[in-house]
């Protein structure tokens, strides 16, 4: 080059294809840097510029095997989660096998784990509940058996221990008395517990439209239930149980950016035989020992816009123009009723599902493709456990987010508006 403008222009192509893949060839541009360093500094500022924003933006590749990830094909949601959350995060943690140490020392988790699987063993047997008291007994009777397992007896006996244990059993015993006063207030029907959806189960793998083929979502719901309509319709509902607030996950922001796909994804699988989506619900347990009444445990998620649906939840809605179990609410009008909360037709609910299944699909292509970047959603990194290894800068432009996510940002992805495809 004559002058260093068209140089400089040169650079720009040039990194532009090292980042994209489109070319490793840096000679010229490095051989450009080398001269910029000896005869012009000011323009030597404007190429340093340049170089930082390419390596923020370059997408870092590894060639792991897909079958660290996705064994015999089987994809998970935790996987495609995880990816979403911080690609890097996702290598360490299933392409490179890294996991946490075992400690015996108790820690919320544990608490929280107890809980989880006093909800799925109780669905077991929420069919041969009868009052409050047999839904007690059925609770202490499961906690026992539960906490009588190695990984819970070892901390759970200890004298120091002694309070938390009883308090443990306590939110069990509310835990299964709010679950079955919502069963006898319900028509749906649970059909189990751990539900899997696999090769070998009932309900069959979703195979994924991949760039390699091959690969189908697998896994298992804490419970899903059924319901049969006045016109011999069946629904579905899945529900997953989670300990703590569950505010952050039911936010569009999470669904849209992938760090919350599940419900909906387990929802395409579920309803393959041409069953109907009901609602997906994430069920808060409580695991900070709170007095009864004072939080009620509820379903949070979307709810199919029907009132058939709304009664078969809850018996009391229509009496109470509320419910407690979902979030549903009769409004008062000057002419009838307006129905809020968190609700969704049936398009705007087939819209979520579809959306949910192309970016597991993306997501498995870019896995594949062997991206691991250190590209976190924003707060990943707060506690990461790989923190220390990416020591990635929340200040660089790799941190991702996304701003004033609604409905209407899900369905315009979809092509839905008004709702009907365009």
């Amino acid at each position: 080059f004559m002058a260093v403008r068209p140089a400089l222009f040169s650079l720009v192509r040039q990194c532009d294809d090292f980042k994209n893949g489109a070319s490793d060839d840096i000679t010229s541009a490095s051989s450009f840097y080398r001269a910029l360093k000896k005869y012009d500094g000011n323009y030597l500022t404007i190429a340093d510029r340049l170089l930082g924003k390419m390596n923020e933006e370059l997408v870092v590749k590894c060639d792991v095997l897909s079958e660290n990830y996705f064994s015999h094909g089987n994809v998970s949601a935790s996987i495609l989660e995880t990816y979403y959350s911080c690609p890097y995060k996702n290598f360490m943690k299933y392409g490179v096998g890294l996991s946490d140490y075992l400690t015996s020392e108790p820690r919320s988790l544990d608490y929280g784990n107890i809980l989880h699987s006093v909800a799925e063993q109780f669905a077991n047997v929420l069919n041969e509940i009868n009052s409050e008291s047999e839904a007690e007994s059925a609770a202490r009777k499961i906690y026992a058996e539960i906490t009588e397992k190695e990984q819970y007896r070892k901390f759970l006996q200890r004298a120091d221990y002694a309070r938390a244990t009883e308090l443990v059993e306590g939110e069990a015993v509310k835990l299964c008395k709010k679950l079955y006063n919502e069963y006898k207030n319900s028509e749906f029907i649970p059909i189990g517990a751990e539900i899997w959806f696999s090769d070998w189960g009932e309900y069959k793998s979703l195979p994924l439209k991949t760039k390699k083929s091959g690969y189908k979502l697998f896994g298992k719901a804490d419970r899903v239930d059924k319901f049969v309509d006045k016109n011999g319709e069946t629904y579905i509902r899945i529900i997953d149980y989670k300990t703590g607030s569950v505010d952050k996950k039911v936010k569009e922001e999470s669904f849209y950016t992938g760090n919350n796909l599940q419900l909906y994804l387990y929802m395409n699988a579920f309803t393959q035989k041409g069953e109907k989506p009901a609602g997906a619900y994430y069920y808060e347990i409580n695991d900070d020992f709170t007095a009864e009444g004072e939080r009620p445990v509820s379903m949070r998620g979307k709810t199919i816009l029907s009132e058939e649906i709304f009664g078969a939840t809850d018996k009391n809605i229509n009496a109470e123009k509320k419910s407690d179990v979902i979030a549903v609410k009769y409004s008062a009008l000057k002419k009838g009723e307006k129905i809020t909360g968190d609700v969704a037709d049936d398009s705007t609910f087939n819209a979520y599902m579809a959306y949910a299944l192309k970016m597991a699909e993306n997501g498995v292509d870019d896995i594949t493709d062997g991206i691991i970047i250190s590209s976190p959603y924003q707060k990943a990194c707060d506690y990461c456990d790989y923190k220390g290894l990416c020591r990635h800068d929340d200040t660089c432009d790799r941190t991702r987010k996304a701003n004033n996510v609604t409905k209407d940002t899900i369905l315009s992805a979809m092509g839905v508006e008004n709702g009907k495809q365009i």
